[in-house]
């Protein structure tokens, strides 16, 4: 019973983890996200921001 318990937690930390990691990623990314989404549909660096 312990170790399914262990198990689970590790799993939650690491779910956590993705989370916040994925968060972290869009909170840096965020600004540039709008002109690469514009880059890709146009193909060209004219707009980088949104």
């Amino acid at each position: 019973m312990k170790k399914s318990n262990i198990i689970l937690k590790s799993f939650v930390w690491v779910k956590l983890c993705w989370f916040l990691l994925l968060f972290f990623i869009f909170l840096i990314s965020g600004e540039h996200f709008c002109g690469k989404i514009e880059n890709f549909e146009r193909v060209n660096h004219m707009r980088s921001d949104c």
